[in-house]
């Protein structure tokens, strides 16, 4: 992403991006939505004061949603691994909300070395588990084997 151009967008103008336009800009250098004849889902680097380090935006299919990008060391001793979480939708959070996630996730990965997504899985499996009760059990065929049966 190095040399592909930073785009300053108002919240508004984040909420209403779609595959349909993207960013570019007027003859005075300001920020636009321009069509996308293509509508290819796409991703470019926020632009604005205060962004973190890895800050992109991805406009796909359903809309913007906040990325950043950063890398987990591997304890082998292979490169770092590249990833990219997501923070949430546009429409959702505001930009400076982002930010805040941003900076989040990424020092939780630079304290941690861990990749927060599997720690967020491993937290919704365990919500799941705590949730099942002795209905579900027996629905999913864990049948007492008191009484008779007919």
């Amino acid at each position: 992403m190095g040399s592909d151009p930073k785009y300053r967008l108002s919240q508004a103008q984040l909420r209403a991006l779609t595959v349909d336009q993207r960013p570019g800009f007027d003859a005075k250098g300001r920020t636009i939505l321009v069509p996308n004849p293509d509508r290819k889902p796409y991703r470019f680097a926020d632009g604005n004061q205060g962004a973190p380090g890895g800050f992109t935006i991805y406009v796909g299919p359903q809309g913007a949603r906040y990325e950043v990008r950063t890398r987990i060391k591997r304890s082998d001793g292979a490169p770092a691994k590249a990833v990219r979480i997501t923070l949430g939708a546009a429409t959702d959070i505001t930009i400076v909300r982002a930010y805040e996630l941003a900076g989040t996730k990424r020092i939780y990965v630079r304290e941690t070395q861990a990749d927060p997504r599997a720690a967020l899985k491993a937290e919704a499996a365990a919500q799941e588990a705590r949730g099942t009760t002795v209905g579900d059990a027996m629905r999913d065929g864990c049948r007492p084997r008191w009484g008779r049966h007919r």
